[in-house]
């Protein structure tokens, strides 16, 4: 029996060295697996840090841009208030101008309808004067 436990130690040893160097063979692929995953992850945080200088690249760019439009919108704003304020004095003086040819207008036809009204005084004038006449003439007044 002692022949028999000896084979089968000398059959598990052999197996334990086949499990072994199984092992180790795996050990070596998982060291490789480990080392590519590694490469990976360096070549990942580099490309991140790479994306976040285009980020910060492009950050700064896209600030820049907005104070440009920024200071262009304020300009065409400025020059637009600038028109309107000239648009508006001149829309016063326009309106000023109208006033005063209202009054001179207005005054002028108060003229025309005084004079008017003069004339037609001195026309009823002239007719009743004229009727007064006929009436003194007929009634044998002189």
């Amino acid at each position: 029996m002692e022949s028999q436990q000896i084979a089968t130690l000398i059959s598990d040893v052999a197996h334990i060295k086949v499990d072994l160097a199984n092992v180790m063979v795996d050990m070596r692929e998982f060291r490789a697996d480990l080392k590519a995953s590694n490469d990976s992850i360096i070549a990942l945080r580099q490309d991140l840090a790479d994306f976040r200088v285009e980020v910060a690249e492009k950050n700064s760019e896209t600030r820049l841009e907005i104070a440009a439009l920024r200071t262009e919108v304020k300009a065409e704003i400025g020059a637009l208030r600038h028109e309107t304020t000239a648009a508006i004095a001149s829309v016063r003086l326009e309106v000023a101008d109208l006033r005063g040819d209202m009054r001179t207008g207005f005054a002028e036809m108060r003229r025309h309808i005084t004079k008017v009204m003069v004339w037609g005084a001195l026309f009823v004038s002239g007719v009743a004067g004229t009727i007064l006449a006929v009436l003194a003439h007929a009634m044998k007044w002189f």
